[in-house]
């Protein structure tokens, strides 16, 4: 049986969850995702390894019109999902850029600086790249639903939904949980902060978005608390 988790999160918003541990010891769960714009093009959030479950949905969705990187560590399947769809802009962040060329990969578009591309999802889908976090990612929002999308800005363990068809456990041994909330998450946000006046500008750009819910990469989605999570988890930067 399939471990894939595919689900209409919102009206064109779709997630698709899969177990996925760090060092072999942190279930931290992994999750692709893909919005339709109006326009009827598909943007697609590419994490997570191609499979034939999420091709047939896709294919029911829309035709695959972007596939954007996560962040800096989220890169590993976007050569799998550019041969899928190689008339799809493949979009990444300048970090990306000499790593992923030396595995023939291609980047279509690129953030690199405080001028983002122009690509024709921006009336439906912001953007903001953190350029002064330690581990550089895009932070994105879907403004019709109002919905935030992070790599490794926010966690939200244990990651239930992506191992909800696993026989493997969800559990955090060591940490019981890591979220907004929690001591351990504070400080890894302090650790993801090495040029905080940078962050802090970006962290403000985000904060002023309307959103109510975020879904983390890792973990379970935010749902009506979104932004309060946000607060939380950046709330020295938003003094």
């Amino acid at each position: 049986m399939s471990e894939l988790v595919i689900r209409e999160v919102a009206k064109d918003l779709w997630t698709f969850s899969v177990p996925f541990t760090v060092f072999g010891l942190i279930a931290a769960g992994g999750r692709s995702i893909a919005i339709r714009h109006s326009s009827g093009g598909v943007w697609v959030l590419a994490s997570t390894p191609l499979c034939e479950d999420q091709k047939a949905k896709i294919a029911e969705i829309g035709e695959v019109r972007w596939i954007v990187a996560g962040g800096e560590l989220h890169h590993l399947y976007l050569k799998e999902w550019k041969a899928a769809y190689p008339s799809a802009t493949l979009v990444g962040l300048k970090e990306l850029v000499e790593k992923k060329g030396q595995e023939g990969v291609k980047f279509d578009a690129v953030f690199e600086s405080e001028e983002y591309p122009k690509l024709g999802y921006e009336d439906e889908i912001l953007a903001c790249y953190f350029s002064g976090a330690e581990k550089k990612e895009i932070v994105w929002c879907h403004t019709p639903t109002k919905t935030a999308i992070v790599a490794d800005m926010l966690f939200n363990l244990p990651a239930n939904e992506q191992y909800s068809k696993s026989k493997q456990s969800a559990k955090l041994f060591l940490l019981g949980a890591l979220n907004p909330t929690t001591m351990m998450h504070r400080l890894y946000v302090g650790k993801n902060t090495p040029n905080p006046e940078v962050m802090k500008k970006h962290v403000k750009i985000v904060d002023s978005w309307d959103f109510t819910r975020v879904i983390p990469l890792h973990g379970d989605v935010f749902e009506g608390n979104g932004k309060e999570m946000w607060r939380l988890a950046f709330q020295k930067l938003l003094q």
